[in-house]
């Protein structure tokens, strides 16, 4: 098949159809291109745009097969649910912890992995509390035989044959000198093509969390080869000593350079979608609450019966009365073996527990139930027993697929309490609820929009509510208008790229 036939083939045949056109705007915007940026609207499908452009290449002899990186998890659905769903076509796939796919192969070959994975080098296992010099040496001996470095494999795995890297859910690169962003940098040489994806590139709105991705790319495409002259050229600076990004300058020429290798769609444009509905939840504190809180703002330190807390940092103090708010306070109780603090959850009273069944007994049918800390998951899952099931940080692959099959297909099981970092981003199928409720709220503008997203996207049909837990005197309404108004900014620098890009 020549090139000039595959920029244009609308599918191949063992592939399911697009669902919308917008599906095969993308694949001509960016096939045969050997760096892309895919930016559409969360819930428009981006992983059957880039599984197609690659199954396309493929069946031209474009390349033999893909790396994707994406977050734990993520990563998993891209190979479980994603590839059946895209297509027929046997491929040879391996999902981290798995080895990929080195030997060469008729079959296309894909391999996913997590940031976590391979961003930091393995550290030796620490000295356990009496063990000798002697089996210390002994034990990091066996450690080192059975060692496995991920980056290393990765390496290979890009070098036996023309393999693609794809990095999901791109805005996890967003800060330039990260390690997750170091690391994939040092790998892009070695890829047939590259492409980032995200539904939400930059939820802070600002220019700068481009930079990394488009670097990843080409620096040739923003023409900065360092942050500080893309600072000069497009950022805002103010703040302490002025040395802060404050917002974005001359974002006209950004959007210029970047759209003709970007391609963004918002979900609306692509197929009618049921109204969305916010509202706002009180919920009362109790006297004790009300205290700790008030103690934190004025002495920095919170006293619960024989243990009192001490807060310097302004983050430290706002996370604590979230977690007052919430109903428990962590008290540092000792330490590990490598001197990590050990905590203790101490319950304190409170009222959101009630306001919480109050609410769902308004509801009909699945409801979701987002929330930052863990201890409150897990509570709240026993509290609701066989009703409810968890999807947190922490949990094994296989306890994470039963739990998502038991809400999605099991009618006795009515809530799934979530937290954001695992289940914000690429979680696909609860689309079958059409209520949110936000038991604890995040400051960061991204899991926020990917939650919202999870029950709002292609195949709901149903009108969605989402309910945010809100007590007074404590910082609930503030988080959401902060995090509301990045969302906006962040909006709006994709409405202009898609403006360049129709120009």
């Amino acid at each position: 098949m020549a090139d000039s036939e595959l920029a244009y083939t609308p599918a191949t045949s063992f592939l399911r159809p697009p669902a919308f056109e917008q599906h095969d705007e993308a694949y001509k915007a960016m096939v045969l291109k050997k760096f892309f940026a895919l930016y559409p609207d969360l819930g428009t499908a981006k992983t059957y745009m880039l599984l197609r452009e690659f199954l396309a290449m493929w069946q031209a002899g474009q390349v033999d097969g893909i790396m994707v990186i994406a977050p734990i998890g993520v990563h998993v659905q891209w190979v479980d649910e994603e590839l059946p769903a895209t297509t027929n076509q046997k491929c040879v796939t391996a999902i981290w912890p798995e080895m990929p796919p080195i030997k060469k192969t008729w079959l296309p070959r894909i391999f996913t992995i997590y940031p976590e994975a391979f961003r930091r080098k393995p550290k030796p296992p620490p000295r356990h509390p009496g063990e000798s010099r002697g089996d210390l040496i002994k034990r990091r001996r066996e450690w080192r035989e059975k060692l496995r470095d991920a980056f290393k494999i990765m390496e290979a795995y890009l070098n036996s044959g023309r393999i693609g890297l794809i990095v999901d859910e791109a805005q996890m690169m967003m800060h330039n000198n990260s390690k997750t962003s170091k690391r994939i940098r040092e790998l892009k040489e070695l890829a047939a093509y590259r492409r980032v994806a995200s539904g939400d590139p930059a939820p802070s709105g600002l220019l700068i969390n481009y930079y990394p991705q488009y670097t990843f790319l080409n620096s040739k495409i923003l023409d900065c080869t360092t942050r500080g002259q893309f600072e000069q050229k497009y950022c805002k600076m103010g703040g302490y000593m002025g040395r802060q990004i404050v917002g974005n300058i001359n974002e006209e020429d950004f959007y210029k350079r970047v759209a003709p290798w970007t391609y963004t769609v918002k979900l609306d444009d692509c197929i009618d979608m049921p109204e969305q509905t916010f509202l706002t939840e009180k919920v009362p504190l109790t006297d004790t609450q009300q205290r700790l809180i008030r103690q934190i703002k004025e002495e920095f330190k919170a006293d619960l019966d024989q243990d009192t807390v001490y807060m310097p940092l302004v983050l430290q103090r706002l996370t604590r009365m979230q977690q007052i708010g919430c109903g428990f306070l962590p008290v540092k109780e000792d330490e590990d073996a490598e001197g990590k603090p050990i905590f203790k959850m101490r319950k304190v009273p409170e009222l959101r527990t009630q306001t919480l069944e109050n609410l769902l007994l308004r509801m009909r049918g699945k409801v979701v139930i987002w929330s930052r800390f863990t201890p409150c998951i897990e509570r709240l899952t026993k509290h609701f027993g066989d009703e409810a099931v968890k999807y947190r940080g922490g949990m094994d692959r296989q306890e994470r697929a039963d739990n998502k099959l038991r809400f999605t297909k099991d009618p006795k099981c009515k809530y799934i309490f979530a937290q954001y970092k695992s289940a914000g981003a690429g979680f696909n199928g609860l689309q079958v609820s059409r209520y949110t409720i936000y038991w604890s709220h995040t400051n960061d503008a991204g899991l926020r929009h990917q939650s919202e997203r999870r029950t709002w996207r292609l195949g709901q049909h149903r009108p969605c509510f989402y309910f945010d837990l809100q007590a007074a005197g404590t910082y609930d309404a503030e988080t959401r208008r902060a995090v509301r108004n990045h969302r906006n900014l962040s909006r709006d620098i994709l409405a202009n790229i898609r403006r360049w890009r129709s120009a």
